[in-house]
């Protein structure tokens, strides 16, 4: 729309353009001879509605105005403000840019709108845009990996809402959270992320992710940066080898570094790292968390594995009440002799001795074919006096897990998953020890190698990623844990599946709708 200028002298014209903001312009202005003037035009000026953009919070929001000048475009003049859009009420501007296309970048999520003036000192045009930038991190799966020279690649999986699916809105992946939220912050290889919850005395959720030497605090909901941590704050030279979500017993989450044995927990609240002295003194290789069912409600418990002992131990707190001298509770010489596979707990509490079921599967040290699946229904505590054990000779057709292997369980289903040779199987801990065969596998992973296995069972899902090993970029699928069953061989299909969305991953993270 063309704007009519006040009978102004040019001198006092051009004065008040660089001095008075140019929204002073009014619409009934007009110049004493506009013949001399070149036209200049903005598309949207003096609009009565506003041209919407979308743009996903991370992305940049970028906006090209459309402008046409009979003069010398150089003189053109931009100031793009933007401000706070709330059921259609304009909040206070803020300048953000001065060339002719926006390049903003958002913290949060919201509707918006931009204020743009052009002039060319003698003249000017406004127009205003609505911005609205979707939730990106609202809820998904944050994916943790890293290229092959090491740099970490903290990829978001976006599964929209009932509300967007509604408006044709599809799953998104962004990948490279980090960096688009804090421009200036730089990680390393990253371990792990986890989802730090505090409901007392005040409710605080957190994405903590954590590197070799820090733990970065984000906002769950922008994954901006709150706060962070250094690990050598509480032992010099300390380098992470793990990054730990914390459990029931153990609400810290903690980063481990297995060339020392040492551990540093991160406190949620104030955001500060510290020593918890029950875990001093005692180092172990690996630290499965598992989630299990308690009365109707998903809580988390975790096992402790010592490959070269070999042991099995889990935590208690209270361990002087029960007459442990250690609050690490373990298998002690159980396993004397063996080399010890993996653990892993039962699905839900047994309804007979209230306890949940502890597993231990081992093989023979001298002697790869003779297997071993140790079972615990009768104390909440790994005592070696409370497990029985069955044997399995194997004939060589077998899919056995690897060492280390972890293995989710289904609560609902009551069957644990591990991988094996890139196929995904079936485990059973009721009835006959036994493996499936190497071709029971529910779903083969072809030419791809799978990265990492677990579930989440409140959705009772089964998360795996692959990597290409041409590209080596990650894959990620989600399989439903009703499809997978001994019975399902070759005919179960991933609930979805997202192709090329990170470099080689390393753990997955379900992130749900969670407030500050």
């Amino acid at each position: 729309m063309k704007r009519h200028i006040k009978q102004l002298s040019a001198l006092a014209t051009l004065a008040l353009v660089v001095l008075i903001p140019t929204s002073c312009i009014t619409d009934d202005s007009t110049y004493a001879d506009e013949s001399r003037l070149s036209s200049l035009t903005l598309e949207g000026a003096g609009s009565s509605t506003m041209e919407e953009y979308d743009f996903n919070l991370g992305d940049e929001a970028v906006i090209t105005p459309k402008v046409t000048y009979g003069g010398d475009t150089t003189q053109l003049t931009y100031r793009w403000q933007v401000g706070k859009l709330t059921d259609g009420v304009k909040g206070a501007l803020a300048d953000v840019d001065s060339t002719k296309t926006l390049r903003h970048l958002f913290t949060e999520g919201g509707s918006y709108y931009a204020h743009l003036i052009v002039t060319d000192g003698k003249q000017g045009q406004t127009a205003d845009y609505q911005i609205n930038i979707n939730r990106t991190f609202e809820r998904g799966f944050v994916l943790v990996s890293n290229d092959d020279t090491g740099k970490g690649n903290l990829a978001f999986v976006k599964i929209p809402t009932t509300a967007e699916k509604k408006l044709g809105v599809t799953s998104m992946v962004m990948e490279h959270c980090i960096e688009r939220m804090n421009p200036d912050l730089k990680t390393g290889r990253l371990l792990n992320a986890v989802l730090g919850t505090l409901t007392y005395p005040t409710t605080i959720n957190r994405v903590m992710v954590a590197d070799e030497n820090r733990c970065y605090f984000l906002d769950p909901n922008t994954f901006t940066l709150v706060s962070n941590i250094s690990f050598g704050d509480i032992y010099s030279g300390f380098k992470a080898t793990k990054f730990q979500n914390g459990d029931t017993s153990v609400p810290y989450p903690f980063a481990y570094d297995s060339a020392t044995g040492k551990y540093v927990h991160c406190n949620l609240q104030y955001m500060f790292p510290f020593e918890y002295s029950y875990f001093v003194g005692y180092p172990f290789d690996d630290i499965f968390v598992t989630q299990y069912s308690q009365y109707n409600r998903r809580t988390t418990t975790s096992l402790y594995l010592d490959y070269e002992k070999p042991e099995v131990c889990g935590f208690n707190a209270y361990y002087n009440y029960y007459g442990y001298t250690s609050p690490f509770i373990g298998s002690g010489n159980l396993l004397k002799g063996q080399t010890l596979i993996t653990a892993m707990h039962g699905d839900t509490w047994s309804s007979s001795t209230y306890v949940l079921p502890t597993y231990i599967i081992s093989h023979d040290a001298d002697n790869a074919n003779n297997w071993h699946l140790y079972t615990n229904v009768q104390n909440s505590n790994i005592d070696s006096a409370y497990f029985t054990r069955q044997d399995l000779t194997l004939t060589g057709d077998e899919a056995v897990p690897e060492q280390g292997a972890f293995m989710p369980v289904s609560v609902k289903y009551h069957r644990h998953f591990y991988t094996a040779d890139n196929k995904l199987y079936v485990f059973l801990t009721d009835g006959t020890f036994a493996f499936p065969k190497k071709d029971e596998w529910v779903y083969d992973f072809g030419d791809e190698v799978v990265t990492s296995l677990s579930s989440y069972t409140s959705f009772e899902q089964v998360y795996v990623t692959t990597m290409d090993p041409t590209t080596h970029r990650g894959n990620f699928y989600i399989f439903n844990a009703s499809s997978l069953s001994t019975t399902n061989h070759g005919k179960v299909e991933p609930y979805m599946s997202f192709k090329n969305c990170a470099d080689r991953i390393s753990a997955v993270l379900y992130k749900p709708s969670v407030s500050k």
